[in-house]
């Protein structure tokens, strides 16, 4: 009795120090769903295709959360640089965008005001993968701050479409991916 004893407890030591498969997912009933497995896409000209099939870029910087999002009215095309919290930071992490408007950044027009995205903060500039309803997802830059993720509407009724539009809000998932997938380069820090 005590040799199987030995045993189990050997066989529940390595059960415990296994690692998890982190790209396994379970469903709300604690099925496995491989629906909820994230695919790895990258992209050689360093700008992400806005329209393209894709999930979690594998460039993420995070683990994704579930965040609440609408969209404003204040970020445009027209909307310059300098008039938003991030301008400082935003000057430093990308200098060849100075005095720029958010219509000519290569993202345009998906930008977005981000919690947490104060003056000085390093949400500035950052890049965000957001998914609704598992759908295609869109990449925003955080260039502002708000309590929720405020997209432009053209960024928001892509991720949304007129459903959500009418709706005013939705929950979805986000997660911050390399500066890349908005069309940048690294940044310099």
């Amino acid at each position: 009795m005590q040799f199987f004893a030995l045993i189990v407890a050997a066989l529940a030591t390595v059960a415990i120090a296994a690692p998890a498969d982190q790209g396994c997912q379970l469903d709300q009933t604690g099925k496995h769903d491989e629906g909820l497995h994230s695919s790895k896409s990258g992209n050689s000209t360093g700008k992400h295709d806005q329209g393209s099939q894709s999930s979690n870029s594998g460039n993420s910087t995070g683990q994704s959360e579930k965040v609440q999002v609408g969209y404003t009215l204040d970020l445009n095309n027209n909307t310059t640089l300098g008039s938003l919290s991030c301008s400082s930071v935003f000057d430093q992490k990308y200098p060849e965008y100075k005095n720029y408007t958010l219509g000519q950044l290569p993202v345009a027009p998906f930008f977005a005001e981000v919690p947490g995205a104060t003056y000085g903060s390093s949400k500035c500039g950052s890049c965000w993968e957001i998914q609704y309803n598992n759908k295609t997802p869109v990449y925003v830059l955080g260039v502002d701050d708000a309590s929720i993720f405020q997209l432009s509407k053209v960024g928001f009724k892509k991720l949304a479409g007129k459903k959500g539009l009418k709706k005013g809000s939705i929950s979805a998932q986000a997660v911050e991916v390399s500066p890349t997938y908005c069309g940048l380069q690294s940044s310099k820090q």
